[in-house]
């Protein structure tokens, strides 16, 4: 049937069709008509028999926005330019390392900031408004704001380039081919561990995403070197004593602790910007995951 059709278009073209599912397909006789309903049997149809008369899948078209940046030191500059998305996934995993905001004009007094986009049809829909425009965040700013706190002495905590960086992780293609349905722990934000009855931090790690039995550890820089890798390497150890022992821990949130439950082996994730060549090979080395911005947003090596 049109189903089987829509299935074995997809598994024959997976990477032309990554984001998007069989159910989205549409299956028609010619361009521009309309769309076979799934349990139509193909044996009814009068073409789609061989080569010369097929049928034609359509997959969704992509979607073209235009969004606007705001640089400079006061960030008054604007610049507009223009994002091409395929699939609504390709536009999640895009904002799950920066944001996308629907602003509104405001003359005499500064824009408006109506509310965050999460969706492509939120930002679809956003975009026709009139009076309004897409704002992405910078984040670089964001990344320099995040540094300044660590200048101040004030706790890394998973606010900025870490939080994005460990949810970008958990829908990273890569990622879920290798290890499965991956979920955050802490809804991505950094976690701190002592040793039970001591109020002082043993460690604390940047984020966390776990599948049925591993653990993946992320540590963010902005440029990677050999240092924190084998840092990285380090608290990893840490956490496995943790897997191994938890009635001898506490979490900061006490609720990530139970979150870690029934996980034995943690994957050790270095999150960056610019990774130099020799770092990678030392990551490489140490079973260490390299995963950097690709232009598009964080991905991680194959």
């Amino acid at each position: 049937d049109i189903d089987a059709v829509k299935k074995a278009a997809k598994a024959e073209f997976a990477d032309e069709l990554a984001g998007v599912s069989a159910a989205k397909l549409d299956v028609t006789v010619c361009d521009g008509g309309k769309a076979l309903r799934a349990g139509k049997a193909v044996a009814e149809l009068e073409v789609g028999k061989d080569e010369d008369d097929p049928l034609l899948i359509h997959a969704p078209k992509p979607v073209t926005l235009t969004v606007y940046t705001r640089t400079g030191k006061d960030r008054k500059v604007v610049h507009n330019s223009t994002i091409t998305f395929a699939t609504n996934q390709k536009f999640e995993m895009f904002v799950a390392t920066r944001d996308i905001w629907h602003i509104k004009r405001a003359k005499g007094r500064a824009d408006e900031r109506l509310s965050a986009i999460t969706s492509l049809a939120e930002a679809v829909s956003a975009s026709q408004q009139d009076g309004t425009f897409l704002l992405l965040d910078n984040p670089a700013d964001e990344l320099r704001e995040d540094l300044s706190v660590l200048k101040g002495g004030e706790k890394n905590r998973a606010t900025g380039l870490e939080q994005q960086t460990t949810k970008a992780l958990a829908s990273d293609h890569t990622l879920q081919h290798k290890h499965g349905k991956l979920s955050l722990v802490n809804g991505g934000e950094s976690v701190e561990f002592k040793v039970a009855g001591i109020s002082d931090i043993a460690f604390e790690v940047d984020g966390l995403v776990r599948n049925s039995k591993e653990l993946l550890l992320n540590s963010v820089k902005w440029t990677p070197k050999d240092e924190d890798v084998r840092q990285l390497c380090d608290t990893a150890v840490r956490l496995c004593r943790v897997l191994k022992n938890p009635s001898d821990y506490e979490t900061v949130p006490e609720s990530a602790l139970a979150e870690l439950d029934g996980l034995t082996d943690v994957v050790p994730v270095l999150s960056g910007f610019s990774f130099a060549p020799s770092v990678k090979l030392v990551a490489k080395s140490k079973n260490v995951t390299c995963a950097h911005t690709d232009g598009n947003g964080y991905a991680a090596d194959q």
